[in-house]
């Protein structure tokens, strides 16, 4: 069975991945994505019914920084698919689907946007750890992606929703221009206090060695199969606004600690699997293959 080389995979990654962090105890793959299916940056998932459930990140995967406790799903629930592609097109894709009780989204200053309802992408494309705050954001970056809603916050960088957070050089922002995304926001004509919401965020971007201030000395990671890189997902959750007292009441992560926002060393693992590798769609999750992959995540877990 596929899962069987996708075992072999995890177990080569366990191996090698120590340093790193991940929540789920062993790391998390990212599919290739199939030449027969056309991305469309929306915010929607209608592009990623390819794409094996098996693999699907929930927060039973997950870590909590804040007050490390797993929120009721009642009140905040997340689902992360990742992809990637070969050359030419050499990126990384994303779609992070979240339910929400409340939506939060008052802020009017673009750094801040972590006190409130945020996903935060933490990318190290050579896997090489360590600390990426000085020289700034050149090893490793720190993306934002955020919702926008009358009153709130926008950029001048891509479409809006995507840009560099954490005092970054406004120089480097250039390389946004890479980056194929959009946050879409439902029910219709919701907005900051809004209950009931659903978001998704949805992106391609490509991932570099080196992040430099102008395009021509910054040098671009070539993805390939079995590869793998340091990514992480980190979820604000806010269930109130600064001016009432607090802020940021969860954040659901892919790294087991706190830190990846500072040093790569905490950054959680990818695995780049091949069409090969994986069961598409509705043809994924057999009642014996679902059951082996659950056997293999629990075991590592341990």
């Amino acid at each position: 069975m596929r899962i069987c080389a996708v075992f072999g995979v995890l177990l080569l990654a366990a191996s090698t991945c120590f340093a790193h962090s991940n929540a789920n105890g062993f790391g998390y793959f990212a599919l290739e994505w199939p030449s027969d299916v056309t991305y469309v940056a929306d915010g929607e998932d209608g592009d990623w019914a390819w794409y094996d459930p098996n693999f699907i990140v929930t927060p039973d995967e997950m870590g909590e920084v804040v007050q490390q406790v797993i929120p009721d799903k009642s009140d905040i629930d997340v689902s992360i698919r990742t992809a990637w592609t070969q050359a030419p097109d050499n990126r990384i894709y994303g779609f992070v689907r979240v339910t929400d009780d409340s939506l939060h989204a008052a802020e009017t200053d673009p750094e801040n946007g972590w006190f409130e309802d945020d996903l935060e992408i933490i990318t190290d494309g050579d896997h090489s750890g360590g600390p990426y705050r000085d020289p700034n954001q050149v090893n490793a970056q720190q993306w934002t992606m955020h919702v926008q809603v009358p009153g709130g916050y926008s950029t001048p960088y891509g479409n809006g929703t995507t840009w560099l957070r954490k005092d970054a050089d406004p120089a480097k922002q250039w390389a946004t221009a890479y980056i194929e995304a959009d946050v879409s926001l439902s029910p219709p004509g919701a907005t900051h206090g809004s209950t009931n919401v659903t978001l998704g965020y949805e992106f391609a971007m490509p991932l570099w060695v080196n992040l430099e201030n102008d395009e021509a000395s910054t040098e671009r990671v070539v993805l390939q199969p079995g590869m793998t890189v340091g990514l992480t997902y980190q979820l604000n959750e806010a269930d109130t606004t600064p001016a009432e007292g607090a802020a940021r009441t969860h954040q659901l992560v892919t790294g087991d600690v706190n830190g990846a926002h500072r040093d790569q060393d905490f950054a959680s693992d990818f695995t780049l699997l091949t069409v090969d590798e994986y069961t598409r769609g509705s043809d994924a999750g057999t009642a014996v293959e679902g059951s082996t992959w659950g056997k293999i995540k629990a075991t590592f877990a341990e």
